[in-house]
Order: structure tokens, then sequence, then C-alpha cells
């Protein structure tokens, strides 16, 4: 099921506000956006937001390699490229749409891994392909997740 996102100005002034974070910060933010994706309302965790936001970090940044960045030429992709030329709210906008609609999440996982991207410098970002040893995809991890809250709020 698609979820439908749309980006208000305080959601934007938000993930702005956010790439001022340090990266264990924007861990612990991710590992909570992914420990409440698929939480019921009104529930609380104790988990260790961090330590999940990396591991969904390093299997995210591996895939929006591929999604924002042309690995043949090691530059952003050229709707990424014209993206950067312009207001940052256009790119933050940019690349939490393409989280969002890659991986059907809300904006507590894209808001965080999208300040990490922009953070890193796009271009800079490119110049480097990802590490292929990754604990699993982000398909596997968001699914996991799904299954595991499943299970606990039959």
């Amino acid at each position: 099921m698609k979820k439908k996102i749309k980006l208000s100005k305080k959601d934007l002034d938000f993930a702005l506000q956010s790439i001022k974070k340090n990266n264990s910060d924007l861990y612990f933010s991710l590992g909570e956006g992914l420990q409440y994706e698929y939480a019921p309302p009104g529930v609380g965790f104790w988990v260790p937001y961090a330590e999940m936001g990396l591991e969904l970090w390093q299997a995210l940044s591996s895939e929006i390699y591929y999604l924002l960045c042309d690995p043949n030429n090691k530059r952003p992709k050229d709707w990424v490229q014209e993206l950067i030329s312009g207001d940052i709210r256009n790119l933050l906008t940019g690349v939490i749409t393409a989280i969002t609609s890659t991986y059907h999440v809300g904006l507590g996982i894209a808001v965080p891994a999208a300040a990490l991207v922009i953070k890193k410098g796009l271009v800079n970002y490119c110049k480097r392909k990802p590490s292929k040893k990754i604990k699993g995809t982000v398909r596997f991890i968001l699914n996991e997740k799904k299954r595991s809250m499943k299970e606990e709020f039959k």
C-alpha cells in the first residue's frame, strides 16, 4: 500500500534543521522512524534507535546511491543535478520524494535519510560507490520491521 506524503512548509523546515544535526542524532532519528513506521498509534518503545538507524542507513546509503547518482560517471543524475543548482528546499523535496516513493515510507525515515545524503554533499556522495558489504537490503529491513510489528500487535 502506497502512503501519500504531502510535504508541508513545517516538514520542510524540520528537514532543513535536520541537516544541521550530527550524524549520530540522524541515525537515532532514522531508527526511531523505522521503529514507528509500522507501529500502531500511541505505542511507545525503548529500543536501540541509533543502532537500528545506522543499520538502515548502511542499506539506504548503498541503494540511494543508485537512485540519485550515475554510477558510470560518479556524479549526480541529471534530475538531481538540476536540483543541486537551485534552492536547497527543492533539493530536499526531491530527495525526500525519491525515498518515500521508492520505499513507500513516511517522513520519519525519509527526512533523516535525506538529511544524511545532503550533509555529505551530493556531488561528493556520488564520487564514491558504496561498499557491497551490507547486512540487508532496505526492503528486507522494512519487511522485517513490518512483520515484527504484526507479530507483536496481533
